[in-house]
C-alpha cells in the first residue's frame, strides 16, 4: 500500500472521508471536529511556521458561506453542530457535513435548505434512569 502525502487541508478531509475508520475510529462528526481542531491547537501550540500548516482550504469562508446559505435564521450554530441538530446520529450528521463540504468546494449552492432544527427527532439522552 503507498502512503498518502498530506499536505493540505483537501487531502486529509478526503481521506478521512474515504477511510474513517482508520482516522477516527468511525464515521464521527464529533470526531471529526476534535480531530481537525486538535490539529490547528498542535499547529499553533508548537509553532508551526504558517508556510508549513495545513493549507488549502478555509474553515472561516465555508463556515461564512455556511451560515449565508444553510442558516437563514442565523442560529448560533456552526456547521458542525447545525449537521449534528439535524440528524439523528453523529454518523449521518458526518455525511451531512460532508455533503456541505462538497456543495462549498464546487461552488454550487445547496440543492435545499435544511429543515428547522426543532423539526427532526431528537437524538435518544444517554441518561440512565
Amino acid at each position: 500500500m503507498t502512503a498518502i502525502a498530506i499536505t493540505d487541508w483537501p487531502t486529509l478531509l478526503a481521506e478521512v472521508r474515504r477511510r474513517p475508520g482508520m482516522y477516527l475510529g468511525e464515521p464521527s462528526l464529533k470526531a471529526l471536529q476534535h480531530e481537525l481542531d486538535g490539529i490547528q491547537w498542535a499547529e499553533q501550540l508548537y509553532a508551526v511556521p504558517p508556510e508549513r500548516r495545513l493549507q488549502g482550504f478555509s474553515f472561516a469562508a465555508f463556515e461564512r458561506w455556511f451560515q449565508e446559505h444553510l442558516n437563514p435564521r442565523r442560529l448560533s450554530l456552526n456547521s458542525f453542530h447545525m449537521a449534528r441538530c439535524l440528524t439523528a446520529s453523529d454518523e449521518a450528521a458526518f455525511h451531512l457535513w460532508f455533503s456541505w463540504y462538497d456543495s462549498f468546494r464546487s461552488e454550487q449552492a445547496p440543492p435545499d435548505l435544511p429543515p428547522d432544527p426543532g423539526t427532526l427527532p431528537r437524538l435518544p439522552s444517554n441518561r440512565h434512569g
